[in-house]
C-alpha cells in the first residue's frame, strides 16, 4: 500500500537526512510553517530506530486500536451505569472505516485521536475526583495532540471554565487548578512557538489559522455562489490574489496580513458563505 502523503513524509525526510523541518525535496529546505512537529518527529524516530516505515504504519494501527477502548471508557465515564451504551460505541468505532484507513496512510489521525481522547478521560476523572495530579496528565496529553494537530489549542480555555464551575464557591482553588493547566500546556508548546516567532517573526503554532480558508472556505464559497468546479474556483482565486504557488505562498511571516482579508473575502460572497455553513 503507498501511504497518502501529506508533507510530513518529507518532513521526516529532510529531518532524517538533517535537513531541519523542511518539506521541500530540493534545497534551500526552506522552514515549514503549516506542519506542527511531533508527527513528523515520531515518525523520524521510528524509521531511524527501525529503518522501515513499515514500522510507523504498525504503530499507528496499535494507536487506532486504542480509539474504541479510550471511546468506551469516555462512555462509561458520560453514561455511568449504561455499559450496553458504551459497548456500541466501542463497537462502532472498532469498524469505522475511515479510521481503519487513516491508521494505514502518514496523516496523523490515528496519532492525534489517542492524545486527544487520552487527555479527555483524565479531565473527566478530574472532574468526578477532583485531584491535582489528572489536570496535569490532561495538559501535557492535550499539549502533546495540539503539536500533533494545532486544531485544539484551545480546548484549555474550555478546561479552564468547567474548573471555574466545579469550584464556583471557591474562587482560589479555581485559579490555582486552572494555572496548572495553562502552565502545563504552555510549557510544551513554548519550545515550537519560540522557534516560529525566532524563524517567522510570529508564535503561532502553525499558518494554518490563515492557509486553511485561503485553501478551502474562499474557494468553495465562489464555487457554490457561481455554480462552478472547487477547482476552477481555487485557480482563479490564487491567480486573482497572486498565489503562484497556492496557499504554499502564506507562510507564518505574511499570516497576519492574509487573515485581515479573510473576512471581507467572505463578505463579497453571502450567498456561497451561506451556502457553505448550511453545507458544512
Amino acid at each position: 500500500v503507498m501511504p497518502y502523503l501529506d508533507g510530513y513524509y518529507e518532513i521526516a525526510q529532510n529531518l532524517l537526512a538533517g535537513n531541519g523541518f523542511s518539506k521541500e525535496i530540493h534545497p534551500p529546505f526552506v522552514p515549514d510553517s503549516v506542519r506542527t512537529p511531533l508527527y513528523p518527529l515520531f515518525i523520524a524516530g521510528l524509521v531511524f530506530v527501525f529503518e522501515s516505515y513499515y514500522a510507523v504504519l504498525i504503530a499507528q494501527i496499535l494507536f487506532a486500536s486504542l480509539i474504541p477502548l479510550l471511546a468506551y471508557r469516555i462512555a462509561r465515564q458520560l453514561l455511568p451505569g449504561r455499559e450496553r451504551l458504551a459497548n456500541i460505541v466501542a463497537l462502532i468505532l472498532v469498524f469505522e472505516p475511515l479510521t481503519v484507513h487513516l491508521s494505514v496512510t502518514l496523516m496523523s489521525e490515528a496519532f492525534f485521536s489517542v492524545l486527544f481522547l487520552g487527555g479527555i478521560t483524565f479531565f473527566l476523572d478530574y472532574m468526578s475526583e477532583q485531584r491535582k495530579h489528572l489536570l496535569v496528565y490532561t495538559a501535557v496529553l492535550l499539549a502533546l495532540a495540539t503539536l500533533a494537530r494545532p486544531t485544539i489549542q484551545f480546548l484549555p480555555l474550555l478546561c479552564i471554565a468547567v474548573i471555574f464551575f466545579i469550584y464556583r464557591k471557591d474562587i482560589l482553588t479555581a485559579i490555582g487548578h486552572s494555572c496548572i493547566v495553562v502552565g502545563v500546556f504552555l510549557l510544551i508548546l513554548a519550545p515550537w512557538s519560540a522557534r516560529n516567532f525566532v524563524r517567522f517573526g510570529n508564535p503561532a503554532l502553525s499558518v494554518q489559522y490563515a492557509s486553511v480558508p485561503y485553501d478551502y472556505l474562499v474557494p468553495s464559497t465562489i464555487a457554490l455562489e457561481r455554480h462552478i468546479g472547487f477547482l476552477e474556483a481555487q485557480q482563479e482565486f490564487n491567480a486573482r490574489e497572486g498565489l503562484r504557488n497556492g496557499v504554499g505562498d502564506i507562510d507564518l511571516a505574511n499570516a497576519s496580513e492574509y487573515k485581515k482579508r479573510i473576512m471581507p473575502l467572505l463578505l463579497a460572497h453571502p450567498i456561497g458563505l451561506v451556502k457553505s455553513v448550511a453545507v458544512t
